[in-house]
């Protein structure tokens, strides 16, 4: 006869440890269960013994990181994505800058980050804190968002433009760069349809210096002034300034826009001048002192729609208007 010895709290355990999935798929002839927390004989086991293990339970630490964008209008609206770890662990998630609930999205929540919506503000306000509240757990972010003013226009420019469109709008006012997804709407005089929908550029004070010129013009410039200068004063300086000089008077004939540079009698059709604007010319006086002590009077000739910047640079060249270029 063969007699088997063994104890259920070995066969059900691992590295000295008690391990459930071990115990309870042992063979059933040997009638271990787990009994509490760790793996005895069935009938030995002074409580209810089990065939199935408890679901497991993982702690794990919620941290917050940070906040994008940090600031937005006071009316709310924006899409505000908050940084940290073991950010959807839970079932329930609710975020609130102080008290005002900021709607939590789920379908885009991830272990590292997480999007809401934040909920109008009575005023602008610095937020002094954020909450957290992961379903018993709550974390906090403190002064991680600013409730701006809403923006506001203050200007539109140009007011008209030719009926098949394709003309720039400029929009002045303050606080645009807070706005996430800027959208221009255009309503015809006649009704409420809307006849254009765009997107604008926010009016940072940075892009008021930047120039137009795009970046092949750039480098093609740079290269004329590093590799062709000499070839440019020797030989053909003389014919490009007679070029430059008969396409600027061509240019300044009629009328152009200050904003967007289109010109009347532009060469270009990309910079053509479309509406049909009526124009005329101002001849002005003025004096200019010469190296002689002379002081002549001299005639100058300027648009009626040009700025008096314009006038005074048409009134200081005028006298080199003899010369067809300078050494």
């Amino acid at each position: 006869m063969a007699l088997t010895l063994y104890k259920c709290d070995i066969l059900g355990s691992h590295r000295d440890h008690a391990d459930c999935s071990l115990c309870v798929t042992r063979e059933a002839k040997y009638n271990c269960a787990w009994c509490s927390s760790t793996c005895a004989y069935s009938e030995s086991c002074k409580h209810s013994p089990t065939k199935e293990c408890p679901k497991p339970r993982i702690d794990m630490d919620i941290k917050l990181g940070s906040v994008t964008p940090t600031s937005g209008p006071k009316s709310g609206g924006t899409h505000v994505a908050i940084t940290g770890q073991n950010l959807n662990i839970g079932s329930s998630i609710y975020v609130f800058f102080d008290d005002l609930p900021c709607i939590v999205n789920a379908s885009q929540t991830s272990s590292s980050r997480l999007l809401c919506v934040t909920s109008a503000a009575p005023r602008p306000t610095t937020v002094s804190k954020l909450t957290l509240m992961i379903d018993g757990a709550n974390r906090t972010l403190f002064k991680p968002y600013v409730y701006k003013q809403d923006p506001t226009i203050l200007e539109i420019k140009p007011l008209r433009s030719f009926v098949s469109g394709g003309r720039m709008i400029t929009v002045h006012g303050t606080n645009l760069n807070i706005i996430q997804k800027p959208e221009m709407i255009v309503y015809s005089e006649s009704s409420s349809t809307i006849i254009n929908k765009t997107s604008v550029v926010s009016k940072h004070p940075q892009l008021m210096l930047r120039r137009t010129e795009s970046v092949v013009e750039k480098m093609l410039t740079n290269w004329m002034a590093l590799c062709m200068y000499k070839y440019l004063k020797d030989y053909a300086g003389s014919s490009l300034f007679l070029l430059y000089k008969a396409i600027k008077y061509q240019i300044e004939k009629g009328p152009v826009d200050a904003i967007t540079h289109d010109a009347r009698y532009s060469l270009s059709e990309e910079r053509l001048l479309r509406e049909q604007i009526q124009h005329g010319v101002v001849v002005s006086t003025g004096t200019t002192p010469y190296l002689d002590n002379s002081v002549p009077t001299i005639l100058s000739a300027a648009g009626d729609l040009d700025t008096t910047g314009n006038s005074h640079v048409y009134h200081l060249v005028k006298p080199l208007d003899d010369h067809p270029y300078i050494t």
